[in-house]
Protein backbone atom coordinates (compact mmCIF):
# COMPACT_ATOMS: atom_id res chain seq x y z
CA UNK A 1 0.00 0.00 0.00
CA UNK A 2 1.31 3.00 -0.96
CA UNK A 3 1.76 6.19 1.54
CA UNK A 4 -0.20 8.98 0.92
CA UNK A 5 1.47 12.47 1.33
CA UNK A 6 2.80 15.54 -0.68
CA UNK A 7 6.60 15.65 -0.93
CA UNK A 8 8.38 18.82 0.25
CA UNK A 9 9.48 19.25 -3.17
CA UNK A 10 5.89 19.51 -4.26
CA UNK A 11 5.01 21.75 -2.20
CA UNK A 12 7.87 24.07 -3.02
CA UNK A 13 6.78 23.91 -6.92
CA UNK A 14 2.74 24.61 -5.96
CA UNK A 15 4.32 27.74 -4.30
CA UNK A 16 6.79 28.99 -6.74
CA UNK A 17 3.89 28.19 -9.42
CA UNK A 18 1.28 30.72 -6.67
CA UNK A 19 4.22 33.64 -7.04
CA UNK A 20 4.85 33.08 -10.61
CA UNK A 21 0.88 32.82 -11.09
CA UNK A 22 -0.51 35.91 -8.95
CA UNK A 23 2.52 37.45 -8.52
CA UNK A 24 3.74 38.24 -12.26
CA UNK A 25 0.46 39.92 -13.41
CA UNK A 26 0.31 42.24 -10.37
CA UNK A 27 3.44 43.03 -11.39
CA UNK A 28 2.58 44.04 -14.61
CA UNK A 29 -0.28 46.13 -13.44
CA UNK A 30 2.27 48.29 -11.45
CA UNK A 31 4.12 49.21 -14.55
CA UNK A 32 3.35 52.46 -16.20
CA UNK A 33 1.04 51.93 -18.86
CA UNK A 34 3.32 52.39 -21.74
CA UNK A 35 5.43 49.33 -20.35
CA UNK A 36 2.87 47.18 -18.48
CA UNK A 37 0.75 46.86 -21.69
CA UNK A 38 3.94 45.12 -23.61
CA UNK A 39 5.18 43.18 -20.82
CA UNK A 40 2.21 41.46 -19.82
CA UNK A 41 1.85 40.44 -23.89
CA UNK A 42 5.68 39.36 -22.83
CA UNK A 43 4.23 37.69 -19.79
CA UNK A 44 1.53 35.65 -21.79
CA UNK A 45 3.44 34.53 -25.07
CA UNK A 46 7.34 33.55 -23.22
CA UNK A 47 7.39 33.25 -19.61
CA UNK A 48 4.22 31.62 -18.77
CA UNK A 49 4.95 29.37 -21.66
CA UNK A 50 8.43 28.63 -20.30
CA UNK A 51 7.19 27.96 -17.16
CA UNK A 52 4.29 25.55 -17.87
CA UNK A 53 7.01 23.29 -19.80
CA UNK A 54 9.41 23.46 -16.81
CA UNK A 55 6.07 22.29 -14.82
CA UNK A 56 5.37 19.48 -16.94
CA UNK A 57 8.99 18.52 -16.59
CA UNK A 58 9.18 18.51 -13.16
CA UNK A 59 5.80 17.10 -13.33
CA UNK A 60 6.61 14.42 -15.67
CA UNK A 61 9.01 12.28 -12.94
CA UNK A 62 6.55 11.46 -10.93
CA UNK A 63 2.90 11.96 -12.93
CA UNK A 64 0.88 9.49 -10.47
CA UNK A 65 2.14 12.15 -7.53
CA UNK A 66 2.03 15.76 -9.16
CA UNK A 67 -0.36 15.86 -12.32
CA UNK A 68 -2.65 18.16 -9.83
CA UNK A 69 -0.11 20.65 -10.43
CA UNK A 70 -0.88 21.81 -13.67
CA UNK A 71 -4.33 22.38 -13.10
CA UNK A 72 -3.61 24.61 -10.44
CA UNK A 73 -1.15 26.38 -12.57
CA UNK A 74 -3.86 26.97 -15.05
CA UNK A 75 -6.46 28.06 -12.01
CA UNK A 76 -3.66 30.20 -10.04
CA UNK A 77 -2.78 31.65 -14.11
CA UNK A 78 -6.66 32.18 -14.42
CA UNK A 79 -6.82 33.78 -10.53
CA UNK A 80 -4.26 35.96 -11.61
CA UNK A 81 -5.14 36.74 -15.09
CA UNK A 82 -8.80 37.88 -13.80
CA UNK A 83 -7.61 40.00 -10.53
CA UNK A 84 -5.19 42.00 -11.75
CA UNK A 85 -5.89 42.24 -15.70
CA UNK A 86 -8.90 41.94 -16.94
CA UNK A 87 -11.76 40.69 -14.62
CA UNK A 88 -13.45 37.39 -16.78
CA UNK A 89 -11.94 38.22 -19.90
CA UNK A 90 -12.87 35.16 -21.94
CA UNK A 91 -9.56 35.02 -23.97
CA UNK A 92 -7.95 33.76 -20.53
CA UNK A 93 -9.03 30.13 -20.60
CA UNK A 94 -8.10 29.63 -23.97
CA UNK A 95 -4.23 30.95 -22.42
CA UNK A 96 -5.12 28.67 -19.68
CA UNK A 97 -6.17 25.35 -21.81
CA UNK A 98 -2.93 25.76 -24.22
CA UNK A 99 -0.50 26.29 -20.92
CA UNK A 100 -2.29 23.48 -19.30
CA UNK A 101 -1.52 21.64 -22.64
CA UNK A 102 1.97 22.09 -22.89
CA UNK A 103 2.71 21.15 -19.65
CA UNK A 104 0.76 18.22 -20.15
CA UNK A 105 2.67 17.35 -23.03
CA UNK A 106 5.92 17.96 -21.67
CA UNK A 107 4.82 15.50 -18.77
CA UNK A 108 3.98 12.89 -21.05
CA UNK A 109 7.48 12.95 -23.09
CA UNK A 110 9.44 13.07 -19.38
CA UNK A 111 7.42 10.09 -18.47
CA UNK A 112 7.79 8.17 -21.84
CA UNK A 113 11.77 9.32 -21.16
CA UNK A 114 12.42 8.10 -17.88
CA UNK A 115 10.21 4.97 -18.42
CA UNK A 116 12.38 4.28 -21.42
CA UNK A 117 15.74 4.86 -19.78
CA UNK A 118 14.86 2.66 -17.22
CA UNK A 119 14.14 -0.41 -19.19
CA UNK A 120 17.26 0.48 -20.78
CA UNK A 121 19.22 0.33 -17.88
CA UNK A 122 17.72 -2.76 -16.33
CA UNK A 123 18.53 -4.52 -19.47
CA UNK A 124 21.85 -3.71 -19.10
CA UNK A 125 22.40 -1.61 -22.12
CA UNK A 126 24.43 1.24 -21.74
CA UNK A 127 23.86 4.29 -23.55
CA UNK A 128 25.94 7.57 -23.21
Amino acid sequence: MRKMGIKKSTIIWLMTTAAFMLGLPWGTTQLPSEFGFPAAIFLFLSINPVYSLILGIFTGFAPKDRWWLLLAEAGLYLSGAWIFIAPLEPAFLQYAFLYTAAGAIAMGFTAAIRKSWAKRQGRGERRY
